[in-house]
């Protein structure tokens, strides 16, 4: 599709807003990770099943001067390191043939040939004529320093447009808005609530990224989802628009290409690489980008709603350009959208995939009846989603539970607190123990490749912090607990799920 080299440029030695020139030495190095997706149009019409995308809107013709950028600030200006990180990138396309021009999703000049326009409203670049294999175009991309701590207390912006507000009025529209309240009810701010979101679409024990998508079963394809817990990027970005939307917080879907994949000095985006990401406007930053889709296609998410950010030796945040690539399981389907016009077309065209509740169910039982040996084999072979899942198991006997929605760090910070709430502590070797198995499940979520602990280690973790929880609350707190069971605002689980799936697979 593509192939593109980056360079940092630093600034030159004269002017109040100096020209960028090359530096190999004098700045930060970057790369495609850090410079980020390329960008081909945005969304912001859905019908409920399907996005519709508007027709270009020219704002600014060919030749380009200054930044393209939708602040008005910004827009015209020359790029700066004085606002941030600069990236010279050229680009050569391959098999691509697209009016859309991949761009960065950066404020970024653009030099390029041939009849183009740039639409502010989609900030896209439109040409006259598709793209053809050999040409070539230049972009220079200011990277902000953007963090959490910018957007921890930003406000909701109006980016100018209601649909970007708008919820289709599905049979299921209240049912999804219920949801995402729930998920965000600890949240106190816009950007806690976009966090809440994106933990939960990212997590492996609430959803699984598979391109083999159900058959539609409603009028709702974000509620389809929410229910099948499998889709592809499509579905994670729609669903987490949608739901920020029922929150009060502008959103649309960008579509393009995640970062290229290292190829001597360059980067190469093929097929593999098309995707789909939620964007949030927040006042005072603009649109801002995040990554519920899992890891195992994107790899980490953007520094800004990396939970490792800033932490030392936490490992996910270094830049590793994601894989892309829908062979993570098996696909079940030929012709999986490979660009990102199939992505808008294909989006949300469900198909048939035979489901394993079968298995799942025959192994619940082989779990229920070997032995005692062969049962610590099987907890050595947990995964840290699975272990998590088992000590939230084993903690809510005592009354100790936290929302589905709440990161595994925080879920950590939770659960002594609980506990003293309850009139017990943990100890030491408890609280090392839960500090440990929640930095795993960060790494299984978040990190593009995470680390395995040794056999044995998280069924220990389990033990450990089980054991501090039994012998200070005893089992005293175990029958207060059945009695008082939390709704699903406590538990972050919808109580009807499974009698819902029981009914449906009875069909």
């Amino acid at each position: 599709m593509l192939r593109y080299t980056t360079e940092v440029l630093a600034p030159s030695d004269t002017g109040d807003d100096p020209a960028p020139t090359a530096s190999p030495t004098s700045a930060p190095n970057v790369s495609a990770a850090t410079i980020g997706p390329l960008r081909s149009f945005t969304l912001l019409q859905f019908d409920g099943r399907s996005w519709r995308a508007d027709e270009p809107r020219p704002s600014i013709d060919a030749p380009f001067d200054g930044l393209l950028a939708t602040d008005p600030d910004l827009l015209g200006r020359s790029p700066s390191t004085a606002r941030g990180t600069l990236a010279a990138v050229h680009l050569e396309v391959g098999a691509l043939r697209d009016r859309e021009l991949p761009i960065a999703t950066f404020p970024r000049t653009l030099q390029i040939d041939g009849r183009w326009s740039w639409d502010a409203a989609r900030d896209s670049i439109t040409g006259t004529r598709p793209t053809d294999a050999g040409m070539t175009y230049d972009m220079v991309v200011e990277i902000p320093t953007l963090t959490s701590d910018d957007l921890e207390d930003a406000r909701v912006g109006d980016p100018g447009d209601a649909r970007a507000l708008e919820i289709p009025p599905t049979s299921h529209a209240a049912d999804i808005a219920a949801l995402a309240a729930e998920l965000t009810a600890e949240a106190e701010t816009p950007y806690e609530q976009a966090m809440a979101l994106q933990s939960y679409l990212r997590s492996a024990a609430n959803f699984t990224y598979d391109t083999r998508v159900d058959p539609a079963r409603t009028d709702d394809a974000v509620w389809d989802f929410l229910e099948s817990r499998k889709g592809y990027c499509v579905q994670f970005a729609t669903a987490m628009t949608v739901m920020s939307r029922s929150l009060g917080i502008p959103a649309r879907v960008g579509v393009g290409f995640l970062p290229g994949q290292v190829d001597g000095d360059e980067y190469v985006v093929t097929g593999r690489q098309a995707h789909a990401w939620p964007e949030l406007y927040f006042e005072g930053q603009g649109w801002v980008r995040f990554e519920p889709t899992p890891a195992v296609q994107t790899g980490a998410p953007p520094r800004w709603s990396d939970p490792f950010a800033n932490v030392p030796n936490a490992g996910p945040t270094q830049e590793v350009v994601p894989t892309g690539r829908p062979g993570a399981v098996p696909t079940g389907r030929p012709n999986s959208p490979t660009t990102p016009g199939e992505i808008a077309e294909q989006g949300t065209d469900w198909v048939p995939a035979a489901l394993t509740s079968a298995l799942v169910l025959a192994l619940g039982a082989l779990v229920a009846t070997v032995l005692v040996r062969r049962r610590g084999r099987l907890l050595a072979d947990l995964t840290p989603e699975q272990a998590w899942a088992r000590l939230r198991r084993v903690l809510a006997r005592h009354g100790v539970r936290w929302s589905s929605a709440t990161t595994p760090r925080a879920a950590a910070a939770l659960v002594p607190e609980r506990v003293a709430d309850l009139g017990g502590s943990l100890d030491a070797p408890a609280l090392e123990a839960l500090t440990g198995l929640a930095r795993a499940v960060e790494q299984a979520r978040y990190a593009p490749a995470a680390a395995n602990p040794e056999p044995g280690r998280l069924a220990a973790w389990i033990d450990d912090v089980h054991r501090s929880a039994r012998r200070t609350l005893g089992r005293r707190t175990i029958g207060r607990a059945r009695r008082a069971r939390p709704g699903p605002a406590a538990t972050g689980s919808r109580p009807d799920d499974r009698a819902a799936r029981r009914a449906s697979s009875s069909r």
